[in-house]
């Protein structure tokens, strides 16, 4: 084969690869203005992903996401904290309370109905897909 025609297939090659831009990890979240706080619960590759980010404003940004880059959906609400509680209004999908429990090291937010079970030595499943205060 001509050399000089391998070293064109080379830089087209090289420069296409080159060219794309580079996409952002769904389970690395990008760095927002005016974030006050971050729950994410470690998403991808086990169980589908979720954070919330709660912004100054009363907004929150929820997203769901898998270990597919490009699987990202994103939608807003608001919310109110009271003490230990999130109550968080999504215009689709009604309102969604989470409530604050630390177990170690971790601040994990949970459903009412899991408050108890998250502390419990045989609940790892349940820790591993909870959000997690970040």
């Amino acid at each position: 084969m001509n050399p000089l025609l391998v070293g064109i297939i080379l830089v087209i090659t090289m420069t296409g690869c080159t060219t794309h831009p580079t996409r952002h990890p769904p389970s690395q979240p990008l760095p927002r203005e005016g974030r006050i706080l971050l729950l994410d619960n470690s998403g991808g590759y086990s169980h589908s992903g979720r954070r919330i980010e709660l912004l100054q404003d009363g907004i929150l940004i929820e997203t769901s996401y898998t270990d597919v880059i490009g699987s990202q959906r994103e939608r807003n609400g608001s919310y109110i904290m009271e003490g230990n509680t999130l109550k968080m209004k999504f215009g689709d999908r009604g309102d969604q309370r989470l409530i604050r429990i630390t177990y170690g090291d971790d601040i994990f937010w949970v459903y009412p109905n899991e408050v108890n079970k998250i502390t419990s030595s045989d609940s790892l499943m349940l820790r591993q897909t909870s959000l997690k205060q970040k």
